[in-house]
């Protein structure tokens, strides 16, 4: 099934688990390494990746129960070091990487204030290794791109029936 809920900015490529890059185009990420602790969370998989960060797979270690982590990562203005830890880049980076942190938490404090049928809920916010992560509710599921790869492209019914509800989340928001 696609999910029909406005996603939290979760991206569409894919990576193999461990430390690794995970390319879009020509940006390599420095994924968090699979069976990382955050806290009580532990990684199992990424998700997804875009310009300001990866989301993963996680499973809450006594609750037993999937999440999805959004990890805030802007690859133009840090990389992680061995420690896991994000570490700004020299310069006008740093401030703009800490502006963007700040932001990403803002974010994340008004989508937890939402309980909508359309919008993947966000559980909770940590702020651990030199960043921010968003702790949302996990929606197994395929995305529309995955579907158009395998299925072609998708009727004018199949597209209503998925982006309506999505508009229905995103005009909840705004």
């Amino acid at each position: 099934h696609m999910d029909k809920r406005a996603p939290a900015g979760q991206g569409t490529e894919s990576a193999p688990g461990g430390i690794g890059p995970v390319h879009s185009g020509e940006v390599a990420f420095a994924s968090l390494p699979i069976g990382a602790d955050l806290r009580d969370f532990r990684i199992q998989k990424i998700l997804g990746q875009g310009g300001f960060g990866i989301t993963y797979l996680a499973e809450h270690a006594s609750l037993k129960k999937h999440v999805a982590i959004k990890e805030y990562f802007p690859q133009s203005l840090a990389s992680r070091n061995e420690q896991m830890t994000l570490v700004p880049h020299p310069g006008d980076a740093g401030k703009q990487y800490e502006w963007g942190r700040q932001q990403f938490l803002k974010e994340a404090r008004a989508l937890a204030q939402f309980k909508h049928n359309n919008i993947v809920r966000v559980l909770l916010f940590l702020e651990l290794n030199g960043t921010a992560y968003m702790i949302m509710e996990y929606e197994a599921g395929q995305g529309l791109h995955e579907h158009i790869r395998k299925n072609g492209q998708p009727s004018e019914r199949l597209l209503l029936q998925v982006f309506v509800p999505i508009l229905n989340g995103l005009h909840a928001v705004h």
